[in-house]
């Protein structure tokens, strides 16, 4: 799994609630490396949820909660364990980046890779709607 760096600049009123917000991101991390799944989507909701609305933390949030269940339904799928895909593709549509991050098409690019990485995948395992809700999101 290769990580990115993202620099999020934040004024000094801000550095303390964003303090949280990384300590969540970086929680998170630990539980994805550890092939925790709900954990660290559970961390990255957290971080999500204290970052402001429309800052780019809750963009960064966001993204690694977007990895987070394409890895877990990956790791499901590989194991034939197909149930309740659906309503975990539902709460991943769900989630709407909203900062200057989303604004960048290189950011825009990784969510648009990670969706369609899942579209392979879920195509591969004749998951057919669920595959081409996907590529539709990408």
């Amino acid at each position: 799994m290769k990580e990115d760096n993202i620099t999020v600049t934040a004024t000094p009123a801000e550095q303390a609630l964003l303090l949280g917000v990384k300590e969540k991101i970086d929680e998170g991390a630990a539980a994805l490396r550890s092939q925790h799944f709900e954990q660290a989507a559970a961390c990255f909701v957290a971080a999500a949820s204290r970052a402001p609305a429309g800052h780019s933390a809750r963009d960064v949030a966001l993204h690694n909660l977007l990895t987070a269940h394409k890895q877990w339904i990956e790791h499901r799928l590989a194991d034939g364990d197909h149930a309740g895909l659906d309503g975990q593709l539902q709460r991943l549509f769900k989630r709407t980046p909203d900062g200057p991050l989303a604004r960048q098409a290189a950011f825009r690019a990784r969510d648009a890779d990670a969706f369609i990485d899942l579209s392979k995948g879920l195509y591969r395992s004749q998951h057919w709607d669920a595959a081409l809700a996907c590529a539709r999101q990408a």
